[in-house]
């Protein structure tokens, strides 16, 4: 008969235990709950208890970013380049010419051939620098389209998802 006892405590110490934790576990639950008043804040739950029942207010609503690595990869999959591959020019203005255009402040006069000689380098390098300028153009129009389709994507599906807010 103790044997049985025994066992019955153990039984009944187990049950009360498992049920303990599931009571437990539900009050921490509700505990965390936020009322939906406690989400709203101060002066847009004044303007709310002021207005009438149908009466629009509207309101700003913080919301995650756009990933913006993930707008990147996008961008580089649809042009087939990175940003860094942007820079094509690859002649640069000599030191000799930069000093002598950086100079110009400093000298009453003029170089006779600096003209000329900035004139050569921007005709040799036209064809590269309207390359690189028509690259620049489609990546960052392709980089905007990229991220105005994923905000539009966000505030759609919170358009969606939160339509009407009611307080309970």
């Amino acid at each position: 008969m103790s044997k049985k006892k025994g066992l019955l405590r153990i039984i009944s110490v187990c049950l009360a235990l498992s049920l303990s934790v599931v009571v437990g576990s539900g009050a921490i639950e509700k505990s965390q709950k936020i009322a939906p008043e406690d989400k709203i804040d101060s002066a847009l739950m004044e303007t709310m208890q002021k207005s009438e029942a149908d009466e629009k207010i509207p309101v700003y609503i913080w919301t995650q970013d756009i990933d913006q690595a993930e707008v990147e990869k996008q961008t580089e999959r649809s042009v087939g380049f990175t940003e860094a591959d942007l820079d094509v020019v690859k002649e640069t203005v000599s030191d000799d010419l930069a000093l002598r255009i950086m100079s110009l402040s400093n000298e009453d006069v003029v170089d006779e051939n600096l003209g000329q000689d900035f004139a050569d380098y921007m005709s040799r390098t036209e064809v590269v620098r309207t390359i690189e300028q028509e690259r620049t153009d489609e990546y960052i129009e392709t980089r905007r389209a990229v991220s105005r389709e994923k905000y539009t994507e966000i505030f759609t599906n919170y358009k969606h998802k939160y339509t009407e807010i009611k307080l309970v």
